[in-house]
């Protein structure tokens, strides 16, 4: 049980940190 809290503690701060990675790659490709 307490791994799966671990896990899901883990998404939540992986997936915003995710979007940002996205959100520059996009804005990189943007640029050339």
């Amino acid at each position: 049980m307490r791994f799966l809290i671990l896990l899901i503690a883990f998404f939540a701060a992986l997936v915003p940190a995710a979007r940002a990675d996205c959100v520059v790659l996009l804005h990189g490709l943007a640029r050339t």
